[in-house]
């Protein structure tokens, strides 16, 4: 089923699809490929999608739809914000755009529920999304994708859905000008950006043009390398000045020490708190 989640931002996982693979440096400590190296022996969820070698965590490359997960957001009826793929990536290469298509059929047929997506593959979700932007009805992919809802709930759907927020992670600098750019031409109803793990400065006021919203954190878990808090609170200046809507979501494993370094305290200790205060905006 949906699981409910413990990331601040959201309040349901959904992992309709399996399997992902390291893409940039920001994947390097990735929390879905250790969990799936623990489970990936005979008759586990994650087998042939990851693996160990000499005690370290590999995807294997393989991604695929996992078909009894695919309709578990359709038994909730109540507005939930969900996060799709929070364990994969919905625009790897290895998946096949039917197969994103029938994810976002099941999309479509709940429109009370904001459904959340991240890539780090936004050449793949920019080209997914300008096509299904000129899709018409009688086209077989735009049945596909809206057939069903149009039938269960009547009305015209088309692409971009109000209820999709689509948006890329950057770690730093070089990640958002290969990434930011794409998002930016990509046709979607909320356009935001997740800069965890932070790793680096990024030059916020040349990114947020187009954007609705910036989710900030550190990474935590096994190997956290720790964010400084200047990049933290330059992202935070930029939005209040450009208008958007900033979420704080994490120090991760890494606290300021209160001298001007950083100390490394676990998650729970570190908190949320930046300069005082949290932050806890979403787009309107």
């Amino acid at each position: 089923m949906v699981q409910k989640s413990k990331i601040e931002w959201t309040t349901m996982t959904w992992n309709p699809v399996r399997g992902c693979s390291r893409v940039s440096k920001g994947c390097d400590n990735c929390y879905a490929e250790r969990m799936a190296s623990r489970f990936s022996g005979p008759g586990l969820y994650a087998h042939g999608f990851a693996k160990r070698v000499h005690g370290r965590s590999h995807w294997t490359g393989r991604v695929e739809l996992i078909p009894h997960k695919l309709f578990e957001p359709i038994s909730h009826r109540q507005p939930r914000k969900i996060f799709v793929n929070s364990m994969s990536d919905l625009f790897h290469e290895n998946l096949p755009d039917s197969d994103i298509d029938r994810v976002f059929s099941v999309i479509a047929r709940r429109p009370q529920h904001t459904f959340q997506i991240l890539t780090k593959r936004p050449e793949h979700m920019r080209s997914y999304s300008q096509r299904l932007a000129t899709l018409r009805p009688g086209d077989v992919a735009y049945d596909a994708v809206f057939g069903t809802a149009i039938a269960e709930l009547g009305g015209k759907h088309s692409w971009p859905l109000p209820n999709v927020w689509l948006g890329v992670s950057v770690e730093d600098e070089d990640a958002a000008a290969t990434r930011i750019p794409l998002l930016r031409q990509t046709p979607a109803a909320v356009r935001w950006i997740s800069y965890e793990p932070a790793l680096g400065p990024v030059d916020w006021e040349r990114w947020l043009v187009g954007i609705d919203w910036v989710v900030c954190g550190g990474e935590s878990g096994p190997g956290a390398r720790p964010m400084q808090p200047d990049w933290a609170r330059t992202a935070r200046d930029a939005c209040m000045q450009a208008g958007v809507p900033f979420f704080f979501k994490q120090w991760g494993d890494w606290a300021p020490d209160g001298n001007g370094g950083m100390k490394r305290v676990g998650k729970l200790l570190a908190g949320r708190m930046l300069n005082g205060r949290t932050h806890d905006e979403f787009p309107k």
